[in-house]
């Protein structure tokens, strides 16, 4: 990778580097995830510095050889999206994964780009759970684990709306055995049809990250973290109003 002019891309992550740099990992449309070097970009309010924030979409260009290229120049490309509240750390929380499950310089197939671009605009909109996992579930796709949640992994048979069925990492939909714990049949035949109902998100919400939890090494996001601690607290003040 030598030179790299007008890349639409996205700040997933910066971090101060040295005294006045910026190492910045960004998802770009043609080159993947990729980590740039912003040098001399710290302690100014405008120019790049401004620019360089998450959920800004940007055109950007790089230069130089090996991992950590130098960042050129920096252009809006529309306005910022307005994330606040839960839905600015389910951004944060897309943000890091694709930081962890994405190598850098990679190319990746443009409708990750553009699923990353359509689950922000969901978020800004307000429809949280249903952008976090239709992003988990195209990322899973994109990475190689395209799981058929409408059909049993150890038979090919047809997932019945009435039965009990559990996601083993890997492998796919099994029945249940008599007194193991897992979901019926409608929760995943919903998956399937990405049919993101309220009654059914937490559901969906433990398949998809046991589905995710290998390909992180055991390793627990920290956003993650934040965002459930966030959500929980939220409901517990709908049931104080409620009580």
């Amino acid at each position: 990778m030598n030179a790299v002019d007008g890349e639409p891309a996205w700040v997933l992550h910066a971090r101060p580097w040295r005294d006045t740099s910026l190492l910045c990992e960004l998802f770009s449309h043609g080159h993947g995830r990729v980590g740039v070097l912003a040098r001399g970009v710290r302690g100014g309010r405008g120019g790049r510095r401004a620019l360089l924030q998450p959920f800004r979409p940007l055109l950007v260009g790089w230069r130089g050889r090996g991992e950590l290229p130098t960042l050129g120049a920096v252009e809006p490309a529309g306005a910022p999206l307005a994330l606040a509240g839960e839905a600015l750390y389910a951004g944060f929380y897309l943000n890091e994964l694709l930081c962890r499950l994405l190598p850098r310089q990679m190319p990746q197939p443009p409708s990750l780009f553009l699923a990353y671009r359509e689950s922000l605009g969901r978020l800004a909109r307000g429809t949280v759970e249903p952008a976090l996992r239709g992003f988990e579930k195209h990322l899973l796709e994109q990475l190689g684990y395209a799981y058929r949640f409408d059909r049993t992994a150890d038979d090919d048979a047809p997932v019945r709306p009435g039965g009990r069925y559990r996601l083993e990492a890997g492998v796919g939909v099994l029945p249940c055995l008599p007194g193991e714990p897992g979901c019926s049949g409608e929760v995943f035949l919903a998956l399937a049809r990405e049919e993101w109902r309220p009654e059914w998100q937490g559901e969906h919400r433990r398949i998809l990250q046991a589905a995710l939890e290998p390909l992180l090494g055991g390793r627990p996001l920290r956003s993650r973290a934040v965002y459930g601690a966030l959500r929980r607290l939220a409901g517990d003040r709908r049931r104080g109003r409620a009580g």
